[in-house]
């Protein structure tokens, strides 16, 4: 969690709660949103918790760059300022919370509760993606591994067996000589070439 304000104050306070109530999160300072922006540009971040008003760079221009960089950043507002403006602006980039100062704890643990969970889920989907992508590629170059063999042999797999396939041959003076298969494998392509008949090696 990145957590950004330029009152030293608040962000102490944002550390302690986390501390105090043993959150599991690593906890990163930012005093102002430029340094925030550049942290998030070079590093992974979950969650942003940023006050609105800041100097340079405020919190709502920080948020929308952020999630510009990072589709599944988590925003979670904080503001001593209420009015209507701000938070119709925290909806248009997709805030998860807009909490106003001074933060209340209880409301700060079941904020901070809800966006942790949220952020699991997410991770355990994209485990659960990855494993099944990576099973598909798995049967896939099985799948392709049987082909090239049962092409190679000349047979391959029907509905009711095995039959032969009737390759082109290169022949000289009557007999076969080889059969070549010329494989496209994207990026790029390779040949195999099968001798037949032994006795002309």
């Amino acid at each position: 969690m990145l957590v950004v304000d330029d009152d030293k104050f608040e962000r102490e306070g944002v550390k302690f709660l986390v501390n105090k109530f043993g959150l599991e999160l690593e906890m990163i300072e930012a005093d102002d949103g430029e340094a925030a922006l550049n942290y998030i540009t070079n590093h992974e971040v979950d969650i942003l918790f940023t006050d609105i008003r800041m100097n340079g760079m405020d919190g709502l221009e920080l948020a929308e760059k952020g999630r510009a960089l990072s589709k599944t950043l988590k925003v979670i507002f904080m503001s001593a300022y209420g009015e209507f403006e701000y938070a119709q602006r925290a909806i248009d980039v997709n805030a998860i919370r807009y909490i106003l100062k001074p933060v209340q704890t209880e409301e700060f643990l079941r904020v901070i509760s809800q966006v942790i969970q949220l952020c699991e889920e997410e991770q355990l989907e994209q485990c659960r993606q990855e494993r099944m992508e990576h099973a598909y590629r798995r049967e896939i170059r099985h799948e392709r591994r049987r082909m090239v063999t049962d092409l190679i042999n000349g047979e391959t797999e029907a509905a009711d067996g095995l039959y032969e396939l009737a390759w082109p041959t290169l022949t000289q003076s009557g007999v076969d000589e080889a059969r070549m298969i010329l494989l496209d494998s994207r990026s790029r392509f390779f040949l195999i070439g099968l001798i037949l008949n032994w006795s002309m090696i």
